[in-house]
């Protein structure tokens, strides 16, 4: 014999679960068979309608980042524009968008708007997206000319994921482009032993030993 205050409480739990994994349809599911037991008042049912909405949220915002990165592979900006506010509007610090929307404005050198979506990523994203976003921080640095934020960006990015050759390939290419031959060696080489896959690093040690830009 179970307690009903027991499965009540392990169903809230899987209902949390499912709203946060998603499937927020099934969890709204569990939530309505709760609530004549709870009560819509309450607050354990209120939170799990709140996860429920979050995850109906996030479910669309998925959906229309689908649509939203083919537009952007394929370059289709006008059709870009609208979906990307209808992402925010329901998931407004979704770190994929803004890390696109970042992107996007960098096309059409909006290079402040670009630093605010980034920066919106480098808050929200996993260290993949945070990653991405802060080495298109140093590109957006390094075409405003602002040479040593875009180094400190190029850092972070490489502290936020260890294993991405392509931030110490940035970075290197900092320290070359500055005339620091032997600190671009030294983060190429640190990046052998960090990151991968290597061949992308070891292409670019080549170059850099042939005087050759990479």
């Amino acid at each position: 014999w179970v307690e009903d205050s027991y499965l009540d409480r392990v169903a809230l739990a899987a209902g949390h679960v499912l709203a946060r994994g998603g499937e927020a349809e099934r969890a709204r599911a569990l939530a309505d068979a709760l609530a004549p037991r709870l009560g819509p008042e309450s607050e354990q049912w209120s939170a799990l309608m709140d996860d429920v909405a979050r995850g109906r949220s996030e479910e669309q915002a998925a959906v229309a980042l689908q649509r939203a990165e083919l537009d952007f592979t394929t370059n289709n900006l006008g059709e870009l524009g609208p979906e990307l506010a209808g992402i925010f509007a329901v998931a407004p610090q979704s770190p994929a968008a803004h890390l696109m929307a970042g992107r996007a404005a960098m096309r059409v050198d909006s290079l402040a708007l670009a630093r605010t979506h980034l920066q919106e990523t480098t808050r929200y994203g996993d260290p993949a997206q945070r990653c991405e976003a802060y080495v298109n921080l140093g590109i957006v640095a390094m075409r405003e000319g602002r040479s040593e934020l875009g180094r400190q960006a190029f850092e972070a990015a490489r502290r936020a994921q260890p294993g991405e050759p392509i931030a110490y390939i940035n970075l290197a290419r900092w320290y070359a482009q500055s005339s620091y031959d032997d600190s671009a060696s030294a983060v190429l080489e640190l990046g052998l032993r960090e990151a991968f896959p290597t061949r992308p690093i070891k292409d670019a040690l080549a170059a850099h030993s042939q005087n050759r830009g990479f």
